[in-house]
């Protein structure tokens, strides 16, 4: 009697883990989260399709369908915390040091995703970066897209290294 009541708790045991485990993979809902592995200045910049000195004059919400829903004031750019859809940045294009020459001084957009669980980052109105933007082809030449994993350094943050790593890799728009 002792080895069938050892038997049946070992069964019972097993079918409330089985079940648990059923449990979970039914009711689980699936997570989202953005990771890059950790590159150097110069992998990034090895990496981007477009790499910009670019000024942001500022930030719009637009929704899924593409469709404008508000400019963001500098003093609440917060607003667009926990918002699922596309925001725009204006920018101001100083130098571009890759990628298709846009002249020296042209206004673009910069597309991100308003979460950062699905790689949106988040741009300070009135400050100076160096950015590096992926092609879509979806996209006019005029709209860069960029995330979590692009380059975006502020300028005041570039080393002395990062500095000389773009003027000797500069490769268009030389002397503009």
């Amino acid at each position: 009697m002792t080895k069938q009541n050892s038997f049946s708790f070992a069964s019972t045991t097993s079918a409330i883990a089985m079940l648990a485990m059923m449990m979970l993979v039914v009711f689980s809902v699936p997570a989202h989260a953005c990771s890059c592995l950790r590159r150097t200045f110069a992998q990034q910049y090895s990496d981007s399709d477009n790499v910009s000195t670019v000024y942001i004059l500022g930030q719009a919400k637009v929704d899924n369908n593409g469709y404008f829903l508000e400019w963001v004031s500098p003093d609440d750019e917060e607003a667009t915390d926990g918002y699922d859809g596309d925001v725009f940045y204006l920018v101001f294009n100083k130098k571009t040091h890759k990628g298709p020459c846009r002249g020296r001084r042209q206004y673009q957009w910069l597309k991100t995703n308003g979460s950062s669980a699905s790689c949106g980052i988040r741009l300070q109105t009135g400050q100076w970066y160096v950015l590096g933007s992926t092609k879509n082809a979806d996209n006019p030449n005029w709209l860069l897209d960029v995330g979590l994993c692009s380059l975006v350094v502020p300028v005041e943050s570039l080393t002395q290294g990062d500095r000389n790593y773009i003027q000797s890799h500069t490769t268009v728009c030389r002397g503009k």
